[in-house]
């Protein structure tokens, strides 16, 4: 299953912010809320009473997601099925995370499942179309049966048409998160450059400063050949990234100049250093915190990052050896 997560990996992240959305508490940090709300807020807010106890249970869903660890998944989903039984979307879901890992039998039984109690799916389902009817030019009904449509559905087709009916309705250019989705559909149909587009979309909607899209939209310029474009997206991406690890030096500076023994801001400066190859001021920072706390492994820790890269092995394994030491934990 390793193995399978390992190079699925890509694809799970990317389905992570539309799977989540079964339950509102754990919403994707990286969709806005905006003006709309979420799925089973507006028209369907009643459509589905949550079982009792179950709200735990989905908050650790949503953190194994985040987590790309589907052993975690698939176990916590288990719960919800076996405390309710007409858990649609937790059959939807393990479904998904089943035929991912390679069971396809337990995959089929799941939909095979779904379709007993597809009852509440056609309810909801139902609902919101006469949300859809009673107001046809308002787009949230429309985007809140669009993600229902895929999630508790596997319903590509549907849910596309809704989202095409979304981007219609806000006059060609609708929220982010509406992009992203459509984008990962169309992936999935095999459509590259609709996706592509979408991408586009998000990017220019956030002045060129989403990584998520940008990353996206990169590998699918080189699915497709577009190499010079897709080098264009990864150097924006790097700047990005240069630009964040630069932020967060400066606030742990600020934080470090009030309370110079502050070791959870050297260590973060540190380890920002590190990853920005500013090698002499991480080494600075991690023998600073070695002199205020000898026993805290956090300056070996980057002080090993340093070593490794500047090729002094032996000095490196020392320095592991000290945090294995200290933290008693195996790397």
């Amino acid at each position: 299953m390793k193995t399978v997560l390992a190079t699925s990996r890509l694809m799970i992240r990317a389905l992570c912010p539309v799977l989540v959305l079964i339950q509102p508490a754990f919403a994707s940090s990286g969709d806005t809320q905006e003006s709309w709300s979420l799925p089973y807020e507006g028209q369907a807010k009643d459509a589905i009473p949550p079982a009792e106890g179950a709200q735990a249970q989905w908050e650790m869903v949503g953190e194994c997601l985040l987590a790309g660890n589907s052993d975690c998944v698939l176990e916590y989903l288990d719960q919800i099925i076996e405390e309710d039984p007409e858990a649609w979307e937790a059959y939807a879901l393990r479904a998904r995370f089943r035929e991912e890992t390679g069971d396809r039998v337990g995959a089929e039984s799941d939909r095979t499942m779904l379709a007993g109690v597809g009852g509440i799916y056609t309810a909801v389902d139902n609902k919101l179309s006469r949300a859809i009817d009673m107001n046809p030019t308002d787009p949230d009904p429309v985007w809140q049966r669009a993600v229902h449509r895929w999630q508790a559905g596997n319903d590509v087709e549907g849910a596309l048409t809704d989202l095409h009916l979304v981007v219609e309705l806000s006059d060609g250019v609708a929220p982010q998160r509406v992009h992203m989705r459509r984008a990962k559909l169309l992936e999935i149909q095999g459509d590259y450059d609709g996706a592509i587009l979408d991408y586009s979309t998000v990017i220019i909607l956030k002045s060129g400063q989403d990584a998520t899209a940008l990353t996206e939209r990169a590998r699918l310029l080189g699915l497709v050949g577009r190499t010079e474009e897709a080098a264009r997206d990864l150097e924006m991406l790097a700047e990005i990234n240069q630009a964040m690890h630069d932020d967060r030096i400066m606030e742990a500076s600020k934080r470090i100049e009030a309370h110079p023994e502050d070791i959870a801001s050297l260590y973060m400066r540190g380890m920002e250093y590190v990853h920005r190859d500013d090698l002499a001021a991480a080494l600075s920072d991690a023998e600073t915190i070695i002199r205020l706390e000898p026993d805290n492994w956090l300056g070996y820790s980057i002080r090993s990052g340093v070593r490794r890269r500047t090729g002094d092995i032996r000095g490196y394994r020392e320095d592991r050896a000290k945090v294995k030491e200290l933290t008693g934990k195996q790397d």
